[in-house]
C-alpha cells in the first residue's frame, strides 16, 4: 500500500474519532434545568374527609395537626422518600389521591408537598429462576427502577440509587450474594460488582436519569455480598475483603462520573460505637466515599439524643457529611385484610401512634439532622411512605402482605394524610409553646442517698404534639435522713396553669456508683470510673442501650472467641458492718458464660465471698442474685467476673450494695 495513502487513511480515521468525541454532548443533569409539568389528574375521586380519618383511625389529630418550625433549615436540605414499592402497588390496583381527593401521580403529590429526592433500591435479579415470578417487595430490577427514576425526573426530584448487591432484601441479618455470583472466586466477584455498578449507572445515564447519589450496599453493618464480604468481628481479613468489594463499587461510580456522590450506609444510627469502629476500618483500608448514611428507627435504634450524638461526632471525626437514609414511625394500629404491620403502639418510642405523633417525629428527625455542625447534615429519606395495603403488594412472594402501610403518608384507601404538610410547615410554621395534655400526678422515684442524689429538677410531660418534653418542677422542702419510703409534693407551672405532682420516693443507700451504667462513655467499650475492668480482649465488656432492665443502659459481655472478664469497684471509707451485694442478670441457658458475683478485701485478712455460678433460663427473664459479707476494714472490692466460650453472652444491670443491721 502506498505510504502516503496509508497516512491519509489513518488521518481520516483520527479525525473521525475526534469528531465523534467532540460531537458527543456532555451529560446534562436535569436537576440543573427549570422543571415544569402539567399535573396528572385522573378521573377517580376519594371523598375520605378529615372527619372520616378521625373515625377510621380513631384519631382526632387528623384535624388539628401542629408542627414546630425547624430553625435555620437550609434550602438545599434533602427531603427524600424511598418509593421503591410504588410500581408494584399501582400494578396491583393501588391509586393515589391528593389531599383534595383527586387521583394524581404520587410523584407529583409528594413533590408538591416538598419532597425533593427519590431513593430506590436495586436488586440484581429478583426473579425465581424456575418460574420467572418476582420475589416480591417491589421487584426492583433495573427496568422497574428506570421507570421510577423517569417519573422522579419529570417532577424534578433528584435520585439516590441504593445498590443491595443481592437478588432480594439486604440488611444486617441477610446480605446474600446474587445467585449468579455464588460460584465465583473473590476476585471475580469484585469484577462482577464493578461491572454491574458501572453498567447500571451508564444505562441510567443513557436514559437521562443518572443518579445524583449512590449507596454501595444497604445497611452493611455485617458486611455485604455474603459469603464473600461477610464480616466477622475481630477477624481482620474479613474487613479487608469487604473493603475491596466497596472499592470496586466506588471505582465504578467514579469511572462513570465524579459528580455522583457515594454513600456508605449502616443501620443502628444511634450507635456511635458501631459507626466509629466500622468507619475506622474503612479508613484503615483506605476506602473512598463521600457520605455516611444511617438508618434510624427509634423503636429499634435508641433515642434522638443518641442519634444526634452519633451524627455530630462521626461527621467530625471522619470529616464526612451524614444523611439519614431510612426512618419511619407509625400513625395507627389499624389493620385491613392486606396489612401485616411490623410496627404497633406497643413499640412507641417517645411519640404517640397518631397522625400528630408521626408528624412530630418527622419534624424532630429533620431538626436533629439540620443541627449537625458545619452543615454536615445533608437530609433525610423516609422509608416506603407510599406502600399501600393492596392485594399482591406484599413484602415477598405472592400471598405476603404489606408490612409498612401504617407508617406511610397515605390512608389505607390511598389518600394523602395531613402529615404530608410537615415538610413545608417545618419551613413556614410559627413557633409556639405546646400545651401539656397529660402529666403523671403520681411518679415513682428512687434516689441514692449514699451518692447524695436529690429529686429530679424536670419531669416528662405529654404535650399536644403527641410527644414528651421535660418540664421544670418545684418540690416541697424535704430531707432524706435515711433509707425508706417518702412522699413529696410538687408543682409544674406552665402557660398559667399548675399541675400537682406527687413523688413516691424510695430512698436507698447504694454504695455502688453508677449502678445501672447510666453514665456512659462515647464508646460502648469505655469503662467509666469508679468502675474498673480486666478482660482478655478489649471489647468483651460493653455498655449498651439495648435491653436494659431499668434506665437507658446495661452491661453486656460477649466475644467471638473464648474470653474472661472482671468488672469491679473498690470502695474506701465505707462503714464497718453487714452488707448485701445484688445484681440482675439475663441470658439464654445455652449461651450463658460462667459468671459469679464476688466481694473481697473487706477485712484485714483479704477474705473473699463468691456466689455460685449465676443460673439463667430464657433470655427475656431477669434473675436476681445476692451475696452477703461483713466489712471490718472500712473498705471492700465488689464486682462480677467470669469466663465464656465463643458466642456466650450475658446482660447485667442494677448493681446494689446496701448496709444491713449488725448481726
Amino acid at each position: 500500500m502506498n505510504k502516503n495513502y496509508l497516512i491519509l487513511v489513518l488521518l481520516v480515521l483520527f479525525m473521525g474519532l475526534t469528531a465523534c468525541n467532540f460531537l458527543r454532548a456532555p451529560y446534562q443533569d436535569y436537576a440543573d434545568l427549570e422543571i415544569s409539568y402539567e399535573p396528572t389528574i385522573g378521573e377517580r375521586r376519594n371523598y375520605e374527609s378529615l372527619n372520616d380519618l378521625v373515625l377510621l383511625y380513631d384519631d382526632p389529630t387528623a384535624k388539628t395537626l401542629k408542627v414546630q418550625p425547624v430553625e435555620g433549615l437550609r434550602d438545599d436540605f434533602i427531603m427524600g422518600a424511598d418509593l421503591s414499592m410504588v410500581a408494584r402497588v399501582e400494578e396491583c390496583g393501588g391509586v393515589y389521591y391528593n389531599d383534595r381527593g383527586e387521583e394524581q401521580d404520587v410523584f407529583e403529590i409528594l413533590k408538591e408537598h416538598g419532597i425533593n429526592f427519590l431513593r430506590i433500591r436495586l436488586w440484581n435479579n429478583p426473579f425465581d429462576p424456575e418460574t420467572g415470578e418476582s420475589y416480591g417487595g417491589g421487584g426492583n430490577d433495573i427496568n422497574t427502577d428506570l421507570i421510577l427514576a423517569k417519573r422522579a425526573k419529570r417532577v424534578g426530584m433528584k435520585i439516590l440509587l441504593d445498590f443491595h448487591y443481592s437478588d432480594h432484601w439486604a440488611d444486617p441479618q441477610k446480605q446474600n450474594a446474587p445467585r449468579e455470583w455464588l460460584s465465583l472466586k473473590l476476585d471475580e466477584v469484585e469484577k462482577r460488582l464493578y461491572n454491574f455498578t458501572r453498567e447500571t449507572l451508564e444505562t441510567f445515564a443513557k436514559h437521562g436519569v443518572r443518579p445524583h447519589m449512590v449507596q454501595i450496599g444497604n445497611e452493611i453493618n455485617n458486611g455485604m455480598v455474603w459469603p464473600y464480604g461477610r464480616l466477622y468481628y475481630n477477624v481482620p481479613v474479613t474487613y479487608e475483603r469487604l473493603a475491596n468489594l466497596l472499592k470496586a463499587g466506588v471505582k465504578a461510580v467514579r469511572d462513570v462520573s465524579p459528580d455522583i456522590q457515594v454513600a456508605i450506609h449502616l443501620a443502628e444510627g444511634a450507635s456511635f460505637d458501631q459507626f466509629d469502629f466500622f468507619f475506622g476500618k474503612l479508613k484503615e483500608f483506605d476506602v473512598d466515599y463521600d457520605i455516611i448514611g444511617l438508618s434510624y428507627y427509634p423503636y429499634w435504634h435508641g433515642s434522638l439524643k443518641d442519634l444526634q450524638y452519633n451524627m455530630d461526632n462521626i461527621s467530625i471525626k471522619y470529616g464526612k457529611p451524614v444523611a439519614v437514609m431510612e426512618y419511619a414511625y407509625g400513625f395507627t394500629d389499624k389493620y385491613n385484610e392486606y396489612t401485616e404491620n411490623i410496627y404497633n403502639s406497643g413499640m412507641e418510642a417517645g411519640y404517640k401512634t397518631s397522625f400528630q405523633g408521626q408528624a412530630s417525629f418527622i419534624r424532630d428527625v429533620v431538626d436533629v439532622v439540620n443541627r449537625v455542625p458545619g452543615n454536615r447534615g445533608l437530609g433525610v429519606f423516609y422509608w416506603e411512605p407510599a406502600w399501600l395495603p393492596v392485594k399482591g403488594a406484599g413484602w415477598a412472594e405472592e400471598g405476603t402482605k404489606a408490612t409498612w402501610s401504617n407508617q406511610g403518608w397515605f390512608s389505607y384507601s390511598g389518600k394523602a394524610t395531613p402529615v404530608l404538610d410537615v415538610f413545608q410547615l417545618v419551613r413556614t410554621a410559627e413557633h409556639f409553646e405546646p400545651a401539656i395534655l397529660e402529666i403523671d400526678e403520681e411518679i415513682q422515684v428512687q434516689i441514692n442517698i449514699a451518692a447524695k442524689e436529690t429529686l429530679p429538677e424536670r419531669i416528662p410531660a405529654f404535650t399536644e404534639l403527641h410527644s414528651y418534653m421535660e418540664v421544670p418542677v418545684r418540690w416541697d422542702d424535704v430531707s432524706f435522713e435515711g433509707p425508706g419510703e417518702y412522699k413529696v409534693r410538687g408543682i409544674v407551672s406552665r402557660a398559667g396553669r399548675e399541675y400537682p405532682v406527687t413523688a413516691h420516693v424510695t430512698a436507698i443507700e447504694n454504695y455502688i456508683q453508677n449502678p445501672g451504667f447510666e453514665d456512659r462513655g462515647i464508646l460502648e467499650k469505655e469503662i467509666i470510673p469508679p468502675w474498673r475492668g480486666e478482660q482478655s480482649s478489649e471489647g468483651v465488656i460493653k455498655f449498651e442501650s439495648k435491653n436494659p432492665r431499668t434506665g437507658r443502659n446495661n452491661l453486656n459481655v460477649w466475644w467471638d472467641s473464648a474470653y474472661t472478664f472482671d468488672l469491679y469497684q473498690e470502695i474506701r471509707d465505707i462503714g464497718n458492718g453487714n452488707y448485701r451485694l445484688t445484681v440482675y442478670v439475663r441470658s439464654d441457658s445455652k449461651d450463658a458464660p460462667d459468671v459469679v458475683l464476688y466481694a473481697r478485701d473487706f477485712d484485714n485478712e483479704g477474705s473473699e465471698v463468691e456466689s455460685d455460678v449465676l443460673q439463667v433460663t430464657a433470655w427475656p427473664h431477669w434473675h436476681e442474685y445476692s451475696i452477703s459479707f461483713t466489712v471490718s476494714s472500712n473498705q471492700v472490692r465488689v464486682g462480677i467476673r467470669g469466663s465464656g466460650a465463643a458466642g456466650d453472652w450475658m446482660h447485667m444491670d442494677d448493681f446494689i450494695l446496701v448496709r444491713e443491721e449488725w448481726e
